[in-house]
């Protein structure tokens, strides 16, 4: 979990278990690798959840909604692949598959 100001916390899960690559306290910047995707949960490869949540709880806090720069829409987890798609400035749809 990053604290990234204005009560507003960032999640990453699903990375691998002591593959983080910054340590608690540090300053990270846009671009700066953090850890390794893993391949926890009901998955068939290393994939990432990402969530903005208010609080430093991710149970007891509510999602944010937020905008990213470039993402290729690759598929949907209930659905399955499709045709990439290429989108800029823009919120992900529910269980959207992304690649950057």
């Amino acid at each position: 979990m990053l604290d990234i100001g204005n009560s507003r916390y960032v999640y990453y899960a699903h990375c691998v278990p002591n593959k983080f690559m910054v340590t608690q306290g540090k300053t990270v910047k846009e671009g700066d690798p953090i850890a390794l995707l893993g391949n926890s949960g009901n998955s068939t490869g290393p994939h990432l959840h990402f969530q903005i949540t208010d609080g430093p709880h991710i149970f007891f806090s509510n999602g944010l909604p937020f905008v990213i720069k470039k993402y290729t829409k690759t598929g949907n987890s209930g659905t399955g692949p499709s045709s990439p798609v290429v989108y800029t400035n823009a919120m992900m749809e529910e269980q959207t598959v992304i690649s950057f």
